[in-house]
This record gives C-alpha cells, structure tokens and sequence, in this order.
C-alpha cells in the first residue's frame, strides 16, 4: 500500500429516516445508537452500514433517525486485523459521528431547545449490539 494513503476514506453519510416525536416540553430520558445492515463490496472495497439513533423525551414516544454512512477500505490488510465483530463499525462512527450529532442538533432545535448529543469516545463499543446512555433527573432543591 501507497504510504500517504489512509487506511479508509470517508465517502459519506446520508439521512435516511427521521421520525422525530416532540409535543411537550419535557427533558431528554435516553438516547441509544444502534449499527445495522453492515455491507462490504469487495469489488471496490467499499463498506457501508447503516446508524440508527433513538431519542426518548419523557411524556413522548421515542424519535428515531437512521443514516447510511459509506467508507472505502484502502489497506485489506488493516480491516482483516480487526476480527472482533463490530469493532470496524464503531472505528468508522468515530468518522461519522460529528456529522450526525450536528444532524440531531438541527432537526431538534426549536423554542425548547435542541438536543446536543454529548461527546462520548465508542471506538471500542460494539455499537452492532446498540448502547443506551441515560440521564439523571436533576432535583430541584429550594
């Protein structure tokens, strides 16, 4: 392999679904990202999955947004070191992730507030498995 090359390139990300469900003016529950559909075509190299973010207001029905996210691998001999199921996706959402966290930021910002997904490192997550991340409610004491 060409040593300035990178490992992998970015080709992109697309929105694919947003159901997004926010009546009330209620604070966030959770929120879970979730990797699916995970595809590699050896013909060009290319693999693509699909990501899927639910969020879950209190009083609402949870809002789901799903991406498809494209990468082309320019070293065979990196992706068949990394044998744990999985692991790929999450290395490839650490790409991804900034644009996606903007996406929810928008589509979310109204009068109430947008939802600012915090900055979590998941290189290592298994995310074909999902994570869920909660929030403690805050009391108010006076």
């Amino acid at each position: 392999m060409d040593k300035n090359k990178p490992v992998y390139n970015f080709l992109g990300y697309q929105m694919v679904l947003v159901d997004y469900k926010r009546v009330k003016n209620t604070n966030i529950e959770k929120f879970s990202i979730k990797t699916y559909d995970r595809k590699f075509d050896e013909k060009i190299n290319c693999f693509s999955f699909n990501v899927q973010l639910e969020l879950k207001y209190s009083e609402e029905e949870a809002s789901k947004f799903i991406f498809s996210v494209g990468f082309r691998i320019n070293d065979l001999e990196w992706k068949k070191q990394i044998k744990e199921e999985g692991i790929i996706e999450s290395i490839f959402f650490a790409t991804v992730f900034p644009y996606i966290r903007e996406k929810i930021y928008s589509v979310t910002n109204d009068s109430r507030g947008a939802f600012n997904i915090p900055i979590i490192d998941l290189r290592n997550a298994k995310l074909n498995q999902g994570a869920t991340f909660t929030f403690k409610k805050l009391e108010n004491k006076h």
